[in-house]
């Protein structure tokens, strides 16, 4: 990933998401980096504030489908697995962004 793609994909990801503490942009933009920041966010919205974390995957517009089949599968791995449902929404998005910003 890109640093212009990580900063707007990271930016939209705050916008949608109560998270609990701020990414470490550092020098290194991977999505691994995002992913495990976003993994620790998605825990502690799944122990302290699930409802918030519905309304934000639903804000986020990641498919009920997805959702679905996330959270009745391996429960070991739910919040990594919602995390990179959500980062792979919002990359997307911030592509999208990317790719029209100069129309």
């Amino acid at each position: 990933m890109d640093k212009e793609t990580g900063l707007i994909t990271l930016q939209l990801i705050q916008s949608a998401l109560p998270t609990q503490s701020d990414f470490d942009k550092g020098d290194e933009f991977s999505f691994d980096r995002l992913l495990d920041w976003l993994t620790q966010q998605i825990d502690h919205l799944i122990d302290y504030d699930y409802k918030h974390l519905v309304e934000a995957l639903y804000r986020i517009d990641v498919p009920e489908s997805k959702v679905a089949e996330i959270l009745n599968g391996d429960v070991t791995n739910v919040s990594r697995n919602l995390a990179k449902a959500i980062l792979e929404r919002q990359m997307k998005k911030a592509a999208t962004r990317i790719k029209y910003r100069d129309w």
